[in-house]
Formats: C-alpha cells, sequence, structure tokens
C-alpha cells in the first residue's frame, strides 16, 4: 500500500473511532469525577455511591441494556460466586438483622436445602479460585443461584457488594483477556457489542482504590451465611 493511501486510510478510521469523551461525555465526566474522589472515601457506603453514579451514567449512555429490575440472570449463575470482604459482609448482615424472624427462618430453611448440602464443594472450589475448568463442570452439573435471591430479586440490593454494582456496566482488564472485556452477562455484551462506539468505566480502577476498605479475608457469600444461619 503506497504511504497516501495508508494516511487516507489511518485519516477515515479517526474519523470513525472518536475519543470516549466525546462519544460518551457523561461517562467520561462521572470516569474523572469517581477517580478523584475514590482516594478519598473514608467508608465503603462513600464508594458504594460512587460506583452507583458510573453506573447510572452507563445505564443513561446505553438505555437499551439488558441490566433492568427483575433481571436476575448474573445471579442464577456461577457468576454470583464471588469473595465478600468482611466489611461488605458486615452491612449485608446488619441488613439481614433487621427483617422480621419468620423471613429470615425462610432464609435459613431455603439456604440449608439447596446450599447445605454444596457447603464441602463449596469450600474446596473456592481454593481455585471458581475459573477452573473443574467448577465449569460442577455447576454445568449444579447450577447455583445467589442465597439472597426472593421472588428473581436481591433482597439486600442497597448494601450489595462492590462486584454486583459492577456488574454489567464495566469492563474489566486481565492478563489472560487479549482486550479489555465487558464484566457482565453474555446478552448484555451482545447489547454492547452492536454499539459504533463504547466507553465504559474500568473494574480495576475500582478494585485499586477501595482495597483500602475491603482489607481482610473475604470469602464467597455461601460460607458468610453458614456462620451466620
Amino acid at each position: 500500500m503506497a504511504d497516501e493511501d495508508f494516511e487516507e486510510v489511518l485519516g477515515r478510521f479517526a474519523d470513525a473511532v472518536r475519543p470516549a469523551g466525546q462519544e460518551a461525555p457523561a461517562i467520561a465526566s462521572a470516569i474523572e469525577e469517581v477517580r478523584e474522589a475514590l482516594p478519598r472515601a473514608t467508608s465503603l457506603a462513600e464508594a458504594f455511591g460512587l460506583v452507583d453514579r458510573l453506573a447510572e451514567a452507563v445505564r443513561e449512555a446505553y438505555p437499551q441494556g439488558h441490566c433492568k429490575a427483575g433481571c436476575s440472570g448474573c445471579c442464577d449463575s456461577q457468576t454470583a460466586i464471588f469473595d465478600v470482604s468482611p466489611v461488605e459482609w458486615e452491612a449485608i448482615a446488619h441488613a439481614l438483622d433487621g427483617w422480621e424472624p419468620e423471613r429470615k427462618a425462610a432464609l435459613a430453611e431455603r439456604f440449608r436445602r439447596e446450599h447445605g448440602p454444596r457447603l464441602k464443594a463449596y469450600k474446596g472450589l473456592s481454593l481455585i479460585r471458581y475459573f477452573e475448568p473443574v467448577a465449569d463442570r460442577y455447576f454445568a452439573r449444579r447450577p447455583y443461584s445467589c442465597p439472597l435471591l426472593e421472588n428473581g430479586r436481591c433482597s439486600v440490593y442497597a448494601v450489595r457488594p462492590l462486584a454486583c454494582r459492577m456488574y454489567g456496566y464495566f469492563a474489566i482488564r486481565a492478563r489472560f483477556y487479549e482486550r479489555p472485556a465487558v464484566y457482565g452477562c453474555g446478552l448484555q455484551t451482545s447489547y454492547y457489542e452492536t454499539r459504533d462506539h463504547l466507553a465504559l468505566p474500568a473494574v480495576n480502577m475500582v478494585a485499586a482504590q477501595t482495597r483500602r476498605l475491603t482489607r481482610g479475608r473475604a470469602r464467597i457469600l455461601p460460607l458468610w451465611l453458614t456462620d451466620r444461619l
């Protein structure tokens, strides 16, 4: 290809692919706001609010996304198994303490019935971080649902962990991905892929800035619940 042709191709590409700040100014603005504010956050509740601000900016920019109230696809899969920090668990436990006795009893019974027989396997799988092929084989035979789902909705939505707040609205960078990947389900990813331009905040940024707020030995939710119910 001649140099002139190559420059022409680059010019057309530059015209088609504009910076995220131009294509999604609300998201770009929210990212800058949160990037400045997160290091100054002194509580998990404050961090929750900042992450929710980012998620809301993404919802407004991409209103046809599949993450909507009433959809529990990610909660009804092994995606819902992730590490929950002690401070995140404390917020959940505090919410559970405010439940009526009958509701607590129903949760305990449901948990024992659906998750009790699996606890030994959960402990073993947690050691291999859940993305090993053996974990995929296990959950292919034994589908997983978050223990805190009630009638398809999160029963502790106001204090749900950071991972839940970011899922479906963020991208993630990891060494085993060739490029940043959508941190979300297949449906949400498919929707994003129809867009000519896409700008999403990064999970990595939030994880790095909130690590000081979520210190301690993290555990998966079923293991935290085992000690509580």
